[in-house]
């Protein structure tokens, strides 16, 4: 039997029926596999941010050098 009532067009449980829910979670291994590939993924982004920046840098002092 579901614990969840309508609010207007929302909806919500009560703390009864939250008490009930069981939450499924992953392993502690595959969790810590899951942070690792984010933060792999972070220095890539930082990466690919800093080549933006350098490349944006060379395009301004290129086109200082053509209309000088």
């Amino acid at each position: 039997m579901p614990h969840v009532y309508g609010i207007r067009d929302g909806r919500s449980i009560d703390i009864e029926g939250m008490k009930t829910i069981d939450i499924p979670f992953t392993s502690y291994e595959e969790q810590k596999r899951i942070g690792n590939f984010i933060e792999s993924l972070d220095n890539l982004i930082t990466l690919h941010q800093r080549k933006l920046e350098h490349v944006k840098d060379l395009k301004k002092g290129l086109l200082q050098q053509m209309f000088i």
